[in-house]
This record gives structure tokens, C-alpha cells and sequence, in this order.
């Protein structure tokens, strides 16, 4: 090509040619011109390394089919296997990310830096010590006063802070200044979660209860159809119980809904798969909820305390009998509390006194349960049989470790990421 004749247009060394190829070849897909130096860029790896120019060419066709063989899949994952949630929402958001971390067992290397992903661990571990200490004492968490709520940060903060990443978040000014917010976020948080408790007759039994063997719930066990089969384990945040009635809630830094078609396409297993885990010894499944841990900006002449109960309210799905309403937010249930609940979102129509919101009668929610451990089997199933493709869903690349590895490009044309569709709650239970 011309580009090439001039000396200071050519590559400076080998990596500097593969860059200059892959984007001449990437032009060339995207925009249909044929961008000058590729012929003899193509002509010299045809020569000097051709393995090299076939895998990038095969690449450039998208890995939207990559399939282990089945042996191979069971040598990297091993014939006793143990699975969380997690590992399989993210097999079904993206199977190749799921190879390279459980397969191939790549990880980051590790630095010394608080990420955004660590606040999350950090108001875990705090919020668990709250409660814990609040139980240790003697105190039950539904009448905590504020000086009560107060002193037990207090008193588990230093710990938590000088634990978390070997003390990280006390090493300069500004990650002291995050450590400010992130104390008074905590602060409106276990406010929130005594308010809510106090509005019923929930009691929290236990913050970051394992379910495994040997644990305080047994692990669930899942079958695939083709015979595999493998033990389910976690960790839930908090189980909450009154009489018979269980709950559970897991805490969002982001804040987030439930997506019925989520848990469907195996995107969202954890807190159906936790409540399953939960009842597994017996016990009515009451509720399932994500609660957000975040403090927003409140506008000028709102009433803070009903922003921040909108802010903290419990997003997910409850059982629809009167008793477990009753037991959540007795007021409410009873129709002396105004139009909204301040534990959840659920609402009074003003008209008939009728609820409206995430609401679900027995029948669905064992449905909702059994069909979350069916996505999860499949998941397995779909493990087992090799399936280790970068198809991601969409989303799913944001965060991703392994971007420079999976030769998955959206601006490549037979690379696309998977849409990710919207269920109502209606048309989920008609279909389950």
C-alpha cells in the first residue's frame, strides 16, 4: 500500500503492525472501504505468522458459537459441584466470562484501591455487625431509638473500617471524606430497616446467614436433565421471621426492582433461590425483597423524613394474604396508615381499599420458587454441555475483566449482545 512506501508510516515493530491490521480490518468491516495499507499488512502475516491472521479473521466473524466439548467441560469444572446464585446468573449473562472465571479460574490481580463494587462489601459487613451487636446486647432491632442506633455504629464501625481492605478507606483525605458518606449512608440505612421493622411484627433472624452443608439452612440441591447434579450455597443478607413467616432481603447499593423476565432467562436467581433456602426447613415464604442502601439528594420543600422512606423502601414481591400484610405493616393492613405502605410498594386505591402493587397469592409464589430452581438445573445442564460462548446479554460487558480476551466487538457485524426483554408480573405467572 502507499501508506507503507513512506518510511515514517511504517509499523514501528511487530504489535504496532497487529494494531494497524486489526483496525484497518475493522474499518473495512464497518465502513466497506478498503483502507490502503491492509493488503500489504494482510500479505505480511499471511507470510510471517498465518495462525495469527486466521484466528483474527475468525474472530472478526464473531465467537457467538463456542462449544467445550463436553469431557472438557467436566475436567475444568470438576464432577462434585458446588454453585451460587451468582455463578449462575453469570453464566446466563455471559458464558464465556463464566469459563474464563470458574474454568479457566482467571482472575484480576489484586491492588490495594477501594472500587466502586467494594461500597457494597462495606455496607454488608457493617449493617451485619449492627444487628449482630444489637442481638449480642440483648436489643431487639424493631425498638431501637436513634441513641441506641447510634451507639452501635459506634461501637462496630471501628472494627468494620479497619477490616475492610486492611483499613483502605482511612489512607488519605479524600477516601476519609468518601468514609463520611458512606457512615452517614449507613446511619439512614439501619434507621430505615428499624422503621420498618417497628411497622410490623418482623423480627431479623439473622444477617449474613449461610445455607451450604454444615450451615444453618442445607444447600439446594439442583438435577439437570441430563443427570448432573450439584449443590447450591450462599449467603443472604438478612432473613427476617415472624411465627411461621420467612422473608428475606438483599441489599442493593443501586437500588433495584424486580425483573420477572430476569429471573426467567436466569439473570436475577438470587432472592427466589434464597427464599427457597430459607423455607427449606419449613416456614411460609412471605416476601423476597431488595432494599437500597443509598442516600438521595432530597429537593427543597419536600419532607425529608417521607423522602427518605420512599428512598429505603422494600422492592420486591409479598404474599398476598391478610395475615402476612398484617405481619409487615400492621397500620397499613389495616387501613390506618396512609395511601402508601412505608415498608414496601404497595398502594390503596382510594375508590374499593384494595392493594395494588408486587403482591402474589401462594400458588404463584411456589410457582415463582420452583421456576427460578428450574432456570437454575438448566443453567447447569448448559454448563455441563460445554456452552462457553461471548454472548453476552446487554449490560453484561460494563464491568467485565475479561474484555481484552473474549474477542467479542458490538461494532463487529455478527457480534451482537443478547436484548434483554420485559415481563409484567401478569404475563410472568401466566407463563410459569
Amino acid at each position: 500500500g502507499t501508506d507503507l512506501v513512506r518510511t515514517d508510516a511504517l509499523p514501528s515493530c511487530g504489535a504496532d503492525a497487529l494494531e494497524r491490521l486489526v483496525a484497518a480490518l475493522r474499518r473495512r468491516a464497518e465502513d466497506g472501504v478498503l483502507p490502503p495499507e491492509l493488503p500489504a499488512l494482510y500479505a505480511h502475516f499471511s507470510k510471517s505468522d498465518p495462525a495469527l491472521l486466521a484466528r483474527i479473521l475468525g474472530a472478526g466473524r464473531g465467537a457467538a458459537g463456542d462449544v467445550l466439548p463436553a469431557p472438557l467441560a467436566r475436567a475444568l469444572y470438576g464432577e462434585r459441584l458446588a454453585m451460587s446464585a451468582s455463578r449462575l446468573e453469570q453464566f446466563n449473562a455471559c458464558p464465556f466470562r463464566h469459563f474464563v472465571t470458574y474454568g479457566l479460574r482467571a482472575a484480576e490481580r489484586p491492588e490495594s484501591r477501594e472500587r466502586p463494587a467494594d461500597l457494597g462489601a462495606f455496607y454488608h459487613e457493617a449493617l451485619c455487625a449492627v444487628f449482630r451487636r444489637a442481638q449480642a446486647e440483648g436489643l431487639s432491632p424493631r425498638s431501637l431509638t436513634p441513641a441506641q442506633q447510634q451507639s452501635l455504629l459506634d461501637a462496630v464501625l471501628p472494627e468494620v473500617i479497619a477490616a475492610h481492605h486492611d483499613g483502605v478507606l482511612l489512607g488519605n483525605e479524600r477516601l476519609r471524606a468518601v468514609l463520611f458518606l458512606l457512615v452517614e449512608t449507613l446511619r439512614h440505612s439501619v434507621a430505615a430497616i428499624v422503621r420498618q421493622l417497628a411497622a410490623g411484627a418482623f423480627e431479623p433472624a439473622g444477617a449474613e446467614v449461610r445455607f451450604g452443608e454444615g450451615c444453618a439452612f442445607p444447600p439446594i440441591e439442583l438435577e439437570a436433565a441430563d443427570g448432573t447434579r450439584a449443590l447450591l450455597y450462599g449467603v443472604i443478607d438478612r432473613i427476617d421471621r415472624a411465627g411461621d413467616v420467612v422473608r428475606v432481603v438483599d441489599y442493593k447499593t443501586g437500588g433495584r426492582a424486580l425483573d420477572f423476565a430476569a429471573i426467567l432467562d436466569g439473570l436475577e436467581l438470587q432472592l427466589p433461590l434464597y427464599l427457597l433456602a430459607a423455607t427449606g426447613g419449613g416456614g411460609t415464604a412471605g416476601g423476597m425483597y431488595y432494599m437500597p442502601i443509598r442516600v438521595p439528594p432530597v429537593q427543597d420543600g419536600r419532607d425529608v423524613e417521607a423522602a427518605l422512606a420512599e428512598a429505603f423502601r422494600l422492592r420486591g414481591l409479598t404474599l398476598s394474604e391478610p395475615r402476612v400484610l398484617a405481619l409487615s405493616d400492621a397500620a397499613f393492613a389495616r387501613g390506618e396508615a396512609a395511601q402508601s405502605s412505608v415498608v414496601y410498594g404497595l398502594s390503596r386505591l382510594k375508590k374499593d381499599g384494595s392493594l395494588r402493587g408486587a403482591l402474589a397469592e401462594a400458588p404463584e409464589f411456589s410457582a415463582l420458587l420452583q421456576a427460578a430452581k428450574r432456570r437454575a438445573a438448566a443453567s447447569l445442564e448448559g454448563m455441563m454441555a460445554g456452552v462457553a460462548a461471548a454472548s453476552p446479554v446487554e449490560g453484561a460487558c460494563g464491568y467485565c475483566p475479561y474484555r481484552s480476551v473474549c474477542r467479542f466487538d458490538a461494532r463487529l457485524p455478527l457480534c451482537r449482545t443478547r436484548r434483554r426483554r420485559k415481563l409484567s408480573q401478569r404475563a410472568f405467572f401466566e407463563e410459569v
